[in-house]
């Protein structure tokens, strides 16, 4: 079976994004049309230093959803971070497993994520200045991490 890779340009945090982001991504072949990406809410997302902010990334399944049972049919979820150049990893999670970046540690959620496997939305609490920047969710089915 194919291995299934979507990248999405997520949601932009207290900078520009162009209007045609908030458009639906989804590949060409069959196979990439198995699920797709919606970005939701308007950009840039303004947040509060000090504060909360809960950047929107939601899976449309354009077959039944994968189960839940089985991690391999758990999507995998990646937030990363663009600033200045640089890409930085905030989260990655798979079914129960989840990984954060040290300096995002107590910071970051998935809140919805596995109970639900269509809002793979991203928390980030306790807002600092450096969190200004690009977040960009990925999803992907049919990997082994």
């Amino acid at each position: 079976m194919a291995q299934l890779f979507l990248p999405l340009l997520a949601a932009l945090v207290l900078a520009q994004a162009p209007a045609a982001l908030a458009d639906v991504l989804e590949g060409d072949s069959s196979e990439d049309r198995a699920f797709r990406v919606r970005i939701a809410g308007d950009a840039p997302l303004q947040g509060v230093l000090g504060g909360a902010l809960t950047i929107p990334c939601h899976v449309h399944y354009l077959r039944p959803p994968p189960s839940r049972r089985a991690v391999l049919g758990s999507p995998r979820v990646k937030w990363t971070f663009l600033s200045r150049g640089r890409e930085a990893e905030v989260l990655v999670a798979r079914g129960v497993r989840v990984k954060v970046n040290e300096a995002y540690r107590f910071r970051v959620a998935l809140p919805a994520y596995p109970a639900s496997l269509t809002d793979v939305s991203l928390a980030l609490s306790e807002l600092r200045p450096n969190d200004s920047g690009i977040y960009r969710c990925e999803v992907q089915h049919g990997i082994d991490d």
